[in-house]
């Protein structure tokens, strides 16, 4: 009977402690600064920019076995930058390269006991897309693939810096690195991808690169959408 009782208050300490830690350890409030532009140190020459600021977000993660429903609030800035890429371009084709970077800010945290006081579980995945109009819809493109990219907990001491011609479309992830970016539909002409639970980034960079004729200066759109707060 005592080692029964033994055994049970063990278990209960166990899952108790086992519950502070992921509270502990979960995402805090925290703003990020404005996100970190390019840093142009090859041939490019900068075509536009668009930008969208403070664009809410909410995440809910719930982990019925710890009895815990986490709800978080805040904001991401996203910029998307638009550069020719002299040393890419050719008679054919100009070649350019679209660096989509975003930050993103906790503004809010809530813990609850669930499923008493908390809510389901709903990730608040956020979609970033681009849209290229003037783009040879036919020509070739690359999309970030944040499936082949390394993840790191720190921010980088500089901004993402563009090089010689580009063979591969620069990434930056920076985070918890216990989610994962998805690479959306990309074609000729747009790109998108998508990040769930924003709690859990603090930089993400992704980039497209795509072709349009000789001459033609394509514009761009950027759209943010997602579970707002």
């Amino acid at each position: 009977m005592v080692i029964t009782l033994l055994a049970i208050t063990l278990a209960i300490g166990g899952w108790l402690w086992w519950r502070g830690d992921t509270v502990a350890t979960a995402p805090e409030v925290r703003a990020i600064e404005a996100a970190p532009l390019p840093v142009v140190t090859g041939d490019f020459d900068q075509v536009a920019t668009d930008c969208r600021e403070d664009v809410p977000w909410e995440s809910v993660h719930a982990r019925p076995w710890q009895a815990l429903s986490q709800r978080f609030a805040g904001t991401v800035d996203v910029c998307v930058e638009l550069y020719r890429d002299v040393a890419g371009s050719s008679a054919q084709a100009d070649a350019y390269v679209a660096l989509v970077t975003s930050a993103w800010s906790t503004a809010e945290r809530s813990d609850y006991w669930w499923p008493w006081d908390g809510r389901d579980d709903a990730p608040g995945v956020v979609d970033l897309s681009v849209a290229f109009a003037g783009a040879r819809g036919d020509g070739a493109s690359l999309a970030s693939n944040p499936a082949t990219g390394a993840c790191t907990t720190t921010l980088p001491a500089t901004s993402v810096a563009l090089g010689e011609a580009l063979t591969a479309p620069p990434l930056v992830m920076v985070g918890s690195c216990d989610e994962s970016v998805g690479l959306g539909p990309a074609s000729g002409e747009s790109a998108s991808w998508s990040v769930p639970r924003p709690e859990e980034w603090d930089l993400v960079v992704m980039s497209f690169l795509f072709e349009a004729d000789p001459g033609a200066i394509p514009t761009i759109e950027l759209a943010v959408t997602g579970a707002p707060a």
